[in-house]
């Protein structure tokens, strides 16, 4: 890891979520999910973020369009079996800074610092 101190961006987004119809017709809302930034190792790393307990994060490909936003269906499943559900824009991708380096070992690097960003331990 760089000597970067890790910060992060308290002014979270909430992102909403598709709506489901429940019985009589009614709409109800999925939870929202939590949309914020945080500086890891020089970059600026988007993530969404649902649920409390043990951390479960979710990485997207490396394809064209790729983001964390791939998985907004996934994390309500998850925060509702009591995990803390988090996904996010790896370097060079959706939100996230666009690095000199486009390598894999960037990437690997950068879950690492996003973790140490966030205070997970591995």
């Amino acid at each position: 890891m760089g000597q970067e101190v890790a910060t992060l961006d308290h002014s979270a987004r909430p992102v909403a979520l598709d709506r489901h119809e429940q019985g009589g017709g009614k709409m109800s809302a999925q939870p929202q999910i939590k949309d914020a930034n945080v500086s890891a190792d020089g970059m600026e790393l988007r993530y969404l973020e649902l649920g409390t307990g043990h951390p479960v994060i979710f990485l997207h490909g490396g394809s064209l369009g790729s983001s964390a936003d791939v998985f907004t269906r996934n994390l309500p499943a998850f925060a509702a079996a009591g995990f803390r559900a988090i996904a996010f824009d790896q370097p060079g991708f959706g939100l996230s800074s666009i690095p000199q380096d486009h390598s894999v070992g960037l990437r690997r690097k950068s879950v690492l610092a996003f973790m140490d960003a966030l205070g997970i331990k591995s």
